[in-house]
């Protein structure tokens, strides 16, 4: 089983009208997401499942990735993996599906998620649009819009 997991792209910041759950993609956001998923999609990535923190920004980049890969399922939410939830319970959900999937959460829960798939008492903090291939509990490459493509780890 793959999991491919993301955090999201950057968003406009927090203000005294928008509420950090409200906050969207920024347009570099938007285009690092595209980015991303162009380059995702250079290395043939594919996945049965979407799963993504319900706040708009993880949505969103769930979105951008899923439309430049061509992926036509659904986003599905997770309030597992909205900011403050306890990964224990994302993880569990994500290993009982069996499938390849895509996660698309936020800072410090999703490295808490990887670090829980790969048996690690930790793991390095993703930076914004940043992807990482777990295979078979195994942490495989990381990958960010800047990057020339998929790192090994």
């Amino acid at each position: 089983m793959r999991v491919y997991l993301v955090r999201h792209a950057a968003a406009v910041p927090e203000d005294a009208q928008t509420k950090d759950a409200d906050r969207w993609l920024s347009a570099p956001g938007r285009d690092d997401a595209g980015k991303l998923g162009r380059m995702l999609s250079d290395e043939s990535v594919r996945f049965a499942r979407v799963f993504s923190s319900p706040l708009v920004r993880a949505v969103q980049t769930a979105e951008v990735l899923c439309a430049a890969l061509g992926h036509a399922g659904v986003v599905e939410t997770r309030a597992t993996l909205a900011p403050g939830c306890q990964p224990e319970v994302a993880a569990r959900e994500i290993a009982a599906l069996g499938q390849d999937t895509l996660v698309v959460g936020h800072e410090p829960g999703i490295s808490a998620l990887a670090a829980l798939l790969v048996g690690q008492p930790g793991f390095e903090s993703f930076r914004k649009g940043q992807v990482v291939l777990i295979d078979g509990g195994k942490p495989v490459w990381r990958m960010t819009p800047a990057s020339s493509g998929a790192q090994p780890l």
